[in-house]
C-alpha cells in the first residue's frame, strides 16, 4: 500500500504542476496578443520604453522560452521512453532479448533471399540520400544518424514491389531496446559490401565483431585506370578481417582484372589461416581464361582454395587441369561457352574427380570442348554418391549444349541423385526435344530416380514430355511453367487409367505445380485426375500408389470457376489458384518469374539455402 501511496501522491503533484503549466500557457497566449498590438504597432502615441529596448528585452525572453520549450521536450521523450520500456504496457518487451535477437536474424535471411530473387530481374536504383537523421525526426537514441550518413544514399533501393529496406534498419530505427537489440546481434552486420561508403564499412567490420563474413567486391564500373587505388584501399580495410571471410563474391568487367584481384586475396591469406568457404567470381563483360603461370603459383592457390566448398564461377575459366578446388560440395558453372576458355572432356573430367563430395551441380550457358562422338570413348564413370541436384540452364539450347550436358550426366554414377531442373531464361522459349532424346539414348539410368523435377520454358511436346516422365518413374514433385506441351490432355495422361501397371504415368507423384502453361483449359480434367489418384475412391482400383496432396495452378487458360476451386479445396490438402484475369501479373510479364510465382515452386523436402538458390525457387 505504501508503494500504491507514493504513485498516487507522485501523480496529484505532478497534475497540479500540469495544470498550473497548461494555465500558464494559455496566459502567455492571451498576453502575446497584447504584446503585438502595444509593442509592435508604431502609433503616434507617447512610449515610456523605446522600441529598440523593447526588441532586446523581447528577444531575450524569447531565448527563455526557447530554452523551457527544450527542457519539457526532453522530459516529454524521458517519460515516453520509460512507458514503451513498460512490460505492462507494450507486451512485446516481455521477450527476452535472445528471442528479439533471433526475430532480426531471421529477417536478415529473409533479406538475402529476397534480394536474391530481385537481383537477377532489375538493378537495384538509389532514391535517398540522407545526410543526417533529421530526416527521421528528433530520435535520440540513433546515434547521429551515423547508418544514414556512411552508407551514402542505400537506405532504400526502388523496385517494382515498391521501397525495400533492409531488415536490420528497420530492426533498429523502431525503439532503444530493439536498436540494442540489433547492434548487439553481430551476425546481421556480417555481409561487407564494398561499394558502400567507405566509413560504412568500418562501421560494418566493427559492429560484426569476430563473426564470418561476406564481403562483396564490384569492379565492374571503376576504369582500368583507378583499379589499383581502388583495390588498395579496400584490401587496407579488410586486411585485419581476412582470417574471418567465409565467403567472398568477386565482379570485374574483364576476366583479367579477376586475376589481379585473386592474386591479392592470395597474398592477404598466406599471412593468416584461410576460412574462405563460398567464392563467386564474375567477369561481366570480357570472359577468359584464367591461367597460373608456375607450380609455386598453383601452390599458393591451392592453399587458400583448401576449404572452398560452394563454387560459382560466370564467364571466367580457370586453370582446369590444376585441381585447386578439392574439396566442393556445390558447384555453379556460368557463361563459359566456346572458345579458348572451355574445358576440355578430360579437364572437366578431372575437374569434377577432384571434389567427390559434391552436392549440387548447375550448368547455365556452358559448352565443353572435343567431347567424344561415341560413347564408347567416354570416361568411367565418376563416383558421386552425395550428389542430389543438378540444374541445366541455357538461353538458346544448341548441338554442342546438348552434347556437353549428355556428356556430363553420362560421366556421372549418382545414385542419389533427386533434383532435376531445366530451363531457360523468361522469354526465350528453348527448344529441348533433342537434349531429351539424346537423354534417352545415353543417360536415362541416370535421372531413374528423379523425384524433384522442375521444366521452365522449355519447348517440350505432349509426345515428348510423356517419354521423358517415364524415364522418372518416381518422380513425386513435378513442376513446370510455360510448357508447350503440357495442357489438359497431359493432365489426362496423369489420370489415364490402364490395365498394365508399366503404362502408369507417374504413379508416386503428390505435388503438382503449373504456371503459365495456356493449354491446362479444362477443369474436368484436373477433377478426374484428382478423383482417380484418391486411393478411397472408386475410380483408382489402386492403380496409383500415391494421391495429389498439394496442386498449384497459376495463370493458365483455366477461368476462374468458384465451384471447383471449393472442390478441390475440400479434396486436396493444399491448394493454390490464380487466373490470369486475377488483376496481378498477365501472361509474359516477366515480374512474375521474378517475385510473384517464385513462391509455388518450393521444394517440400529440407533443402538448405545454398542448394535452393542453386533450384531457383523460394520459400512457401
Amino acid at each position: 500500500m505504501g508503494y500504491s501511496g507514493s504513485r498516487h501522491k507522485a501523480l496529484s503533484s505532478w497534475n497540479a504542476v500540469v495544470s498550473k503549466l497548461l494555465s500558464s500557457i494559455s496566459s502567455y497566449s492571451s498576453t502575446s496578443v497584447s504584446l503585438l498590438e502595444k509593442v509592435y504597432t508604431e502609433g503616434k502615441g507617447r512610449h515610456d520604453i523605446p522600441l529598440e529596448e523593447a526588441l532586446v528585452h523581447i528577444d531575450k525572453q524569447l531565448q527563455a522560452i526557447d530554452n523551457a520549450h527544450k527542457l519539457l521536450q526532453s522530459c516529454q521523450q524521458k517519460l515516453l521512453a520509460h512507458r514503451n520500456t513498460s512490460h505492462t504496457l507494450v507486451p512485446i518487451n516481455r521477450l527476452p532479448w535472445e528471442i528479439l535477437s533471433r526475430i532480426v536474424v531471421l529477417g536478415t535471411e529473409g533479406d538475402k533471399e529476397m534480394d536474391s530473387r530481385l537481383s537477377d530481374y532489375y538493378e537495384a536504383e538509389q532514391i535517398h540520400e540522407w545526410d543526417n537523421i533529421s530526416e527521421l525526426g528528433e530520435v535520440d537514441w540513433i546515434a547521429g544518424g551515423q547508418e544514414e550518413a556512411y552508407e551514402g544514399g542505400s537506405v532504400y533501393s526502388i523496385c517494382p514491389y515498391g521501397e525495400f529496406v533492409p531488415f536490420p534498419r528497420l530492426f533498429a530505427q523502431v525503439c532503444r531496446k530493439w536498436r540494442n537489440v540489433a547492434l548487439s546481434t553481430a551476425t546481421v552486420w556480417t555481409t561487407i559490401d564494398f561499394s558502400k561508403n567507405s566509413d560504412w564499412v568500418k562501421e560494418l567490420l566493427t559492429r560484426s565483431k569476430g563473426c564470418p563474413i561476406t564481403v562483396v567486391m564490384n569492379l565492374e564500373g571503376i576504369p582500368s585506370s583507378s583499379l589499383d587505388e581502388q583495390c588498395s584501399d579496400m584490401f587496407l580495410q579488410i586486411d585485419p578481417h581476412v582470417s574471418r571471410v567465409e565467403s567472398l563474391h568477386l565482379t570485374t568487367s574483364h576476366h583479367l582484372y579477376i586475376k589481379e584481384m585473386l592474386d591479392r586475396w592470395a597474398a592477404s591469406w598466406s599471412r593468416s589461416n584461410p576460412f574462405l568457404r563460398r567464392l563467386s567470381i564474375r567477369a561481366a563483360k570480357v570472359p577468359g581464361l584464367i591461367e597460373l603461370s608456375n607450380q609455386d603459383e598453383v601452390s599458393k592457390y591451392r592453399d587458400f582454395m583448401k576449404k572452398v566448398q560452394e563454387l560459382e564461377i560466370h564467364g571466367v575459366s580457370i586453370s582446369w587441369d590444376d585441381s585447386i578446388f578439392q574439396n566442393l560440395t556445390s558447384l555453379k558453372l556460368t557463361g563459359i561457352g566456346l572458345g579458348r576458355e572451355s574445358p576440355t572432356t578430360m579437364q572437366i573430367y578431372q575437374f569434377l574427380s577432384s571434389s567427390p563430395n559434391l552436392e549440387s551441380l548447375t550448368f547455365t550457358s556452358f559448352t565443353v570442348a572435343a567431347i567424344p562422338r561415341s560413347r564408347s570413348e567416354y570416361p568411367p564413370p565418376i563416383d558421386l554418391q552425395r550428389l542430389h541436384t543438378f540444374s541445366l540452364n541455357h538461353s538458346l539450347f544448341s548441338n554442342v549444349v546438348d552434347r556437353t550436358y549428355i556428356f556430363i550426366l553420362s560421366i556421372i554414377n549418382a545414385p542419389n541423385l533427386e533434383r532435376l531442373t531445366m530451363e531457360s531464361v523468361p522469354g526465350i522459349e528453348t527448344a529441348f526435344e533433342p537434349f531429351i532424346e539424346r537423354l534417352k539414348k545415353n543417360s536415362g539410368d541416370v535421372v531413374s530416380k528423379i523425384k524433384y523435377l522442375r521444366l521452365s520454358n522449355c519447348i517440350l511436346l505432349h509426345n515428348t514430355l510423356v517419354e521423358l516422365f517415364k524415364l522418372m518413374p518416381q518422380i513425386e514433385d513435378l513442376g513446370v511453367r510455360r510448357i508447350v506441351g503440357f495442357g489438359t490432355a497431359m493432365i489426362e495422361e496423369l489420370g489415364y487409367l490402364s490395365s498394365g501397371d508399366n503404362d502408369r504415368l507417374l504413379p508416386l507423384l503428390r505435388t503438382l505445380r503449373i504456371i503459365q502453361c495456356d493449354a491446362v483449359d479444362d477443369w474436368f480434367a484436373l477433377e478426374d485426375m484428382v478423383r482417380i489418384r484418391k486411393p478411397s475412391d472408386g475410380y483408382s482400383n489402386a492403380l496409383f500408389e500415391t494421391e495429389i496432396d498439394k496442386l498449384v495452378v497459376k495463370w493458365c487458360g483455366l477461368e476462374k470457376n468458384e465451384y471447383m476451386e471449393n472442390w478441390l479445396r475440400q479434396n486436396i490438402r493444399r491448394v493454390v489458384f490464380e487466373s490470369r484475369h486475377a488483376g496481378l501479373q498477365q501472361e509474359g510479364d516477366d515480374d512474375i518469374d521474378g517475385i510473384e510465382g517464385v513462391d509455388d515452386w518450393v521444394e517440400e523436402a529440407n533443402v538448405g539455402a545454398f542448394e535452393q538458390a542453386q533450384l531457383g525457387w523460394g520459400e512457401d
